[in-house]
């Protein structure tokens, strides 16, 4: 330091014109091939600019240490270009001093100086330059951060990986790649760590760079990369999954598969569930977990991959469902939750199943008041169902069931009224959320209130008839055989309706209504169709039902009495049988 301030003085006293005036360009050579760095460090002060840089770049050439301190103090030359030479010598000089100079540099008023001096301390690997260069990495150039990241990669030391990491967000490429690199250079695990939140970068060439990082830092990287296949962003998951792959680590059951699957969901927002990807989710050994816990995930689509899967797999996955449920659930959702026992059809695995992984939905909500109000029958319930901003989601289902109720099955005439005008309202809601609803309508089928029952097997068929056929007839067979009295029943009617030959032993099991003398008329008759006439009220017969059927023949209206009778059998038949030939 003395030396440097009584260099400093010389150089104020002399001047530009003083010390080193006899120096030219030719004795400045002569100098420096007789290795004179006495000579030519006198020689920075001359009043000639390029007898200075000549001088400059002689001490630079012969890679002088002894010249590092005199050329320190041109950094503040007022002539720039002097400066920067001045610099370039120093860097170009190396060595213990040239380094501890470069560390100062760092904080230049030049970019350009500063970008040279981070460039030469990750190629002289100076571990002291650890600190400085992470605080590089806020430099507003880009040109100097860039380049101190690349420096701490090649110096080697880990303690720079969390400085690197946290420029990993940074809205310039250059940075993001530059210290995707040098992470990589680090290696290891904590290199791993570093990297994981940049896998689904927005820039693909950053994506690539990290999989390549990841795949040669090998299996410290692989919890890591498992981990960022729940990740919410638009390109993680397929970068994850690409990655494992290229690892040769593909999850092969379980949890992990099911995130591995789930990576394949298109991210196109508008693009269709895929059924053979939700089926290929439902197929995966011990996968029942992993679905329960995707269905918290606000991912694109993954709600609704993992619902799908999991009401495939049914039965099966709802004590895991529920388990869930219950450890997971708080507040409203939990409230709602509890209350499926009060829900039509209850008790269900279908509403334990279907109740747990819809109040799961992370987006659950539900209106308390609303709800509230949907309890009622009256007019402000009708209110609500009747305006256009309702929307209903799956939250209100149960509700919307409950409001299916017959009208008869109230004894307030104003209830009965309203009641008559809610229902078709709340089946419409329900035919909207369409399949949302299955379960909630099969379970439903069992209901005590067969107004309920019935106007759940028509939602069904109208829904999903594949799979909701032969639910709807076992629904009404259960009934049939368990002594519910179905006559007159709208349930009785729709599996009437659906005029199916095979139902035929089991219709013949419940006393007939209009539907059903009309069906076994035009059984009888192929072609002929035929209307019932009503009969005047009477009291019912335990064993016998009459009917008054009305028909065209010849162009004219006839009619035929028919009377079904239970034999001992149970079974109800036209008796005496219809004649072979219509009168």
């Amino acid at each position: 330091m003395k030396t440097l301030r009584r260099f400093a003085a010389i150089a104020l006293v002399t001047g530009l014109a003083g010390c080193g005036g006899e120096a030219t360009i030719e004795t400045i050579a002569k100098w420096q091939a007789a290795g004179n760095v006495a000579k030519l460090t006198e020689s920075f002060t001359h009043y000639d600019q390029s007898v200075r840089v000549a001088a400059i770049q002689a001490v630079a050439a012969l890679k002088a240490p002894e010249a590092v301190a005199p050329l320190a103090l041109l950094f503040q030359d007022p002539d720039k270009f002097v400066a920067h030479k001045a610099i370039d010598a120093v860097l170009a000089i190396g060595g213990p001093e040239a380094q501890q100079q470069a560390i100062e540099l760092l904080s230049y008023e030049t970019p350009t100086a500063r970008a040279a001096a981070a460039k030469a301390l990750g190629a002289w690997k100076t571990r002291a330059a650890v600190a400085p260069l992470s605080t590089a990495l806020d430099d507003d150039q880009i040109s100097v951060s860039a380049v101190a990241a690349q420096s701490l990669g090649l110096i080697g030391d880990k303690q720079a990986i969390p400085a690197l990491a946290a420029k990993l967000k940074d809205r310039s490429y250059d940075l993001r790649q530059a210290c995707v690199t040098s992470i990589t250079q680090l290696g290891g695990a904590e290199a791993a760590a570093a990297l994981a939140p940049t896998i689904g970068d927005f820039s693909e060439s950053v994506r690539t760079t990290v999989k390549e990082a990841m795949i040669q830092i090998g299996d410290p990287a692989v919890p890591y990369v498992l981990e960022a296949l729940r990740d919410n962003g638009e390109f993680t998951r397929p970068a994850a999954a690409a990655i494992l792959k290229a690892m040769g680590k593909a999850p092969q059951s379980g949890t992990e598969l099911v995130w591995f699957t789930l990576a394949k969901i298109p991210q196109d927002v508008g693009a269709p569930v895929d059924p053979a990807l939700v089926a290929e989710l439902a197929a995966i050994d011990g996968g029942t977990e992993g679905l329960l816990e995707a269905i918290t995930h606000l991912g694109n689509k993954v709600y609704d991959y993992a619902y799908l899967a999991l009401d495939s797999i049914g039965k099966p996955a709802t004590a895991a469902a529920v388990a869930a449920a219950n450890q997971k659930l708080t507040g409203e959702a939990k409230s709602w939750f509890e209350s499926r026992r009060q829900w039509s059809g209850a008790p269900s695995w279908r509403l334990d199943l279907w109740g747990a992984i819809t109040a799961l939905n992370p987006r659950f909500t539900i209106n308390p008041p609303k709800a509230k109000t949907l309890e009622t029958f009256d007019a402000d319930a009708r209110t609500i169902l009747s305006s256009s901003q309702f929307k209903p989601t799956p939250e209100y289902v149960p509700l919307l069931i409950k409001q299916t109720r017959t009208p008869e099955e109230f004894e307030n005439r104003e209830k009965k009224k309203s009641a008559q005008l809610n229902k078709p309202l709340a089946e419409k809601h329900l035919l909207n959320i369409g399949k949302e609803a299955f379960n909630p309508l099969v379970a439903a089928l069992e209901d005590e209130d067969l107004s309920i029952a019935g106007s759940s097997a028509k939602l069904l068929l109208l829904i999903d008839k594949e799979h909701s056929y032969d639910l709807v007839v076992e629904s009404l067979k259960a009934k049939v055989e368990g002594g519910t009295e179905v006559a007159g029943s709208e349930l009785l009617q729709i599996v009437t309706d659906l005029n199916d030959p095979s139902i035929e032993p089991l219709l013949v099991k419940v006393r007939p209504n209009n539907a059903r003398a009309i069906q076994v008329f035009e059984q009888k008759y192929p072609g002929v169709s035929a209307t019932t006439v009503t009969l005047p009220p009477s009291d019912p017969h335990p064993t016998a039902e009459p009917f008054k059927l009305k028909y065209l023949k010849d162009g004219k209206s006839k009619e035929l009495r028919v009377i079904f009778r239970k034999n001992d059998n149970g079974e109800w038949a036209p008796e005496p049988p219809l004649p072979d030939t219509l009168p």
